[in-house]
């Protein structure tokens, strides 16, 4: 069952399941962590790296004309019965 936890400023707030509080739980939906090791850092480094090396090569990317969706084929015709 749910229960009540202190806040920094003293009130009360509900807690979710097992003790996690509504607002770690969106962090933890998002990805978002409060990890601080080295390890994490570097992982994090990472990402931004990534990301980076994306953003320019999408800057640098052209149009190549409209999308055009190919028209299925029709199913093979069945020889008649008979």
């Amino acid at each position: 069952m749910a229960s009540a936890a202190a806040t920094v400023d003293g009130s009360r707030r509900r807690e979710g399941r097992r003790g996690v509080t509504p607002e770690e739980m969106k962090r933890r939906s998002r990805g978002q962590s409060v990890d601080m090791s080295p390890e994490a850092i570097a992982r994090r480094l990472d990402q931004v790296s990534q990301l980076r090396t994306l953003g320019l090569a999408l800057r640098k990317a052209q149009i190549l004309g409209p999308v055009v969706e190919p028209k299925p084929e029709p199913p093979p015709e069945e020889p008649a019965k008979g």
